[in-house]
């Protein structure tokens, strides 16, 4: 898929004379997004585009996502975001990196190493494009999910911003100067911990409700509110962090008793997991008496909600009460264990024979039945997973966020009204999707997407320097 910003895009190469794009970019299912006016037309836009739900068209929407389907099309559409990487408006040329980058490793062979008359800015951007995809491609995952994010070299808030943004696949609302400069980091970081530095820097946090599924909102920092890097810890896409202690004594039921402690758990936006939970028997607490402080009694797991709208959630970990005098925990251990969803996959299954199924990797998807009712229609589907694991536990919602619609011949696409869930096992569950068909359903196909395949994986952690009420 190859994804073009048309109206600030085509906007910006009429004024610099050059050639309009093509109209058969317009090939393809048109989807709108959500982003502000644009300055050129005297209002305000942001310099970074929130992602939203692509199935709705918002209020002031005016970028639109094109789906490029032959292949004179898609090297045509490569020459014009490589042109744009020198155009006129820096948010051009952030968009036309974006929209190299999202076309993905497939394009390399495509995309020219350098470019004659461009700026030294445009071949800067070539050249990153060139490596982040050379990197994608290699290790078949997005580079901040495999390693770490380098800002070597970058000396201002904004560069910084966009190097991280670009690598991880997300957006930033903020307020601060793009040119205020920040203190140099020599040393290649994960996601979370390097954008902890630059936060850290300027004296900012995250409101996770502010933003969105891609977007992160930067706001100015409480008074008292301690380093974001000195009070977490880093572990693969995750960040861990104590946000409050709270400790309570229960006379007449001393057992009842306890400190719970409320942990933050952050992920990189574009890897939701499917589950996270912390088995109790597996933390300990040192105190800085030299005692231990140990789970309370009633072991068990601590299960923590996860969704793709946000990139957070919070549980609480509960724990005896010290015996002694103890003014912190110098050392909390434990044991995350997560489940990581796989690559997106795509399944196609045409509505003409009215059933079919269709494999890929551990996953299968089954049209089951198709039926018209009140001048709508109800499409039965059933999802079995080999090896699901804990994954498919009905307080796991991922496997009703993954999108699902009919897609016409042309490629535009019906999304579904509503859904009711049918059946749910451990391997697997069908689920009846409404539709509002208005032509022919014999000549749609239905797609499903989802990932095929879930890793799980025990991940030790160490919290430190708590203090205790």
């Amino acid at each position: 898929m190859i994804h073009i910003n048309w109206g600030k895009a085509m906007l910006s190469q009429a004024k610099r004379g050059r050639a309009l794009p093509p109209l058969r970019y317009l090939i393809g299912s048109l989807v709108w997004t959500l982003f502000q006016f644009d300055p050129l037309l005297g209002q305000g836009l942001s310099e970074d585009i929130p992602t939203t739900d692509l199935g709705a068209k918002p209020e002031n929407a005016s970028a639109i996502v094109v789906t490029i389907q032959d292949k004179d099309s898609e090297q045509e559409s490569i020459q014009f975001w490589v042109e744009n990487l020198d155009a006129s408006s820096s948010l051009d040329r952030r968009r036309a990196e974006q929209a190299l980058l999202a076309a993905g490793p497939s394009i390399l062979e495509s995309l020219p190493k350098r470019v004659p008359g461009h700026s030294i800015e445009a071949a800067e951007r070539l050249t990153r494009v060139r490596e982040i995809l050379s990197a994608q491609k290699d290790a078949a995952v997005k580079p901040s999910s495999q390693g770490f994010i380098s800002l070597s070299g970058v000396k201002t808030f904004g560069a910084a911003l966009e190097k991280i943004g670009l690598e991880a696949g997300v957006s930033f609302h903020h307020s601060i100067d793009e040119n205020d400069p920040i203190e140099m980091v020599s040393q290649s970081l994960p996601f979370w911990h390097a954008l902890d530095l630059l936060l850290d820097q300027k004296k900012l946090d995250i409101n996770f409700y502010g933003g969105g599924s891609k977007t992160l909102q930067l706001v100015r920092r409480r008074d008292g509110r301690p380093s974001r890097v000195d009070s977490a810890d880093y572990r693969s896409v995750f960040r861990l962090e104590p946000i409050s202690v709270s400790a309570k004594r229960t006379l007449r039921q001393t057992a009842l008793g306890g400190v719970n402690i409320a942990l933050e758990v952050c992920w990189e936006p574009q890897v939701t997991p499917i589950g996270i939970s912390f088995p109790l028997q597996k933390l300990k607490a040192t105190l800085d008496s030299g005692g231990i402080l140990l789970p309370q009694r009633s072991g068990g797991t601590v299960d923590v909600a996860t969704t793709s709208e946000i990139a957070f959630a919070e549980c609480n970990l509960p724990l005896q009460l010290p015996s002694g005098k103890s003014e912190r925990i110098v050392s909390l251990k434990g044991i995350m264990r997560t489940m990581i969803p796989g690559p997106k996959k795509r399944f196609e299954i045409p509505l003409l024979s009215g059933s079919g199924e269709m494999t890929i990797d551990a996953m299968t998807v089954s049209l089951d039945a198709v039926k018209e009712t009140d001048q709508l229609y109800q499409v039965a589907i059933s999802i079995d997973l080999v090896e699901a694991g804990r994954s498919l536990e009905s307080h796991r919602q991922w496997v009703f966020e993954n999108r699902v619609f009919l897609e016409r011949q042309d490629g535009t696409s019906i999304e579904h009204l509503g859904f009711e869930i049918l059946r749910q096992t451990e391997s697997g569950f069908g689920v009846s999707y409404l539709f509002n068909i208005k032509s022919d359903p014999s000549v749609l196909t239905l797609v499903y997407e989802s990932p095929t395949s879930v890793s799980s994986k025990d991940i030790e952690f160490e919290l430190k320097e708590i203090p205790l009420p």
